[in-house]
């Protein structure tokens, strides 16, 4: 999958008595419009948006190093791969190349 990556995060600590330790590699997606209802009221509420949004995908801790020293903003060819997490089975970010394998 190709990705304009702007950066990574690894968030570790303990939560209600366990201990978590998690990677993201941050990306560029396009920002979208859209329209819908508040869950909690039902309002209606519109997004109207231009440019780019960030999302973040979850990343194997093994690979954070790797990714961290890439120079960012770039352009990446990324592999995922199928990882048991919180209970169930997530698509996780496992390595990378530079876009068009330089």
């Amino acid at each position: 999958m190709k990705v304009h990556a702007i950066g990574v995060s690894r968030i570790n600590g303990t939560k209600n008595g366990r201990d978590y330790d998690m990677a993201r590699l941050i990306i560029l997606t396009p920002a979208e419009s859209r329209s819908g209802k508040n869950r909690d009221t039902g309002d209606p509420y519109n997004v109207t948006a231009a440019g780019f949004d960030t999302s973040e995908l979850d990343m194997k801790l093994d690979a954070f190093e790797k990714f961290k020293g890439v120079s960012y903003p770039a352009r990446l060819e990324v592999t995922t791969e199928s990882d048991f997490r919180f209970g169930r089975m997530q698509t996780v970010v496992s390595d990378f190349s530079p876009e068009g394998g330089k």
